[in-house]
């Protein structure tokens, strides 16, 4: 009788995951790579980009949040215009009839 073949194993997707010094190592050499890597952004134009991001972001978040401040105040101060108007509008037609009558008074003496 012959001997049985041994079976090839089928690599598992298990048998290759590194271990923790090879991941500790090659992070190593990564951050030792970047450190001598020039960087993309010079540090100048870098800091220009993100105050002109952040500047953006500002002046809409600023927007909203002083629309949403000053909604309330500037409702008060219509009504309170209105208010005025409506007053000052009353007084002056007030000022008007009294006027009409005191001169159709006039003419009805005489």
């Amino acid at each position: 009788m012959s001997e049985p073949v041994p079976r090839r194993r089928s690599p598992h997707p298990l048998d290759r995951l590194p271990t923790l010094t090879e991941v500790l190592h090659a992070g190593d050499a990564t951050r030792a790579h970047r450190a001598q890597a020039p960087s993309a952004f010079p540090r100048e134009a870098l800091s220009e980009a993100v105050l002109a991001a952040v500047a953006q972001r500002l002046e809409v978040t600023l927007e909203a949040r002083l629309r949403d401040a000053l909604a309330p105040a500037l409702a008060r101060a219509a009504d309170t215009l209105i208010c005025e108007a409506r007053d000052e509008l009353a007084a002056a037609l007030r000022d008007e009839v009294a006027r009409a009558v005191h001169q159709e008074m006039l003419r009805a003496r005489s």
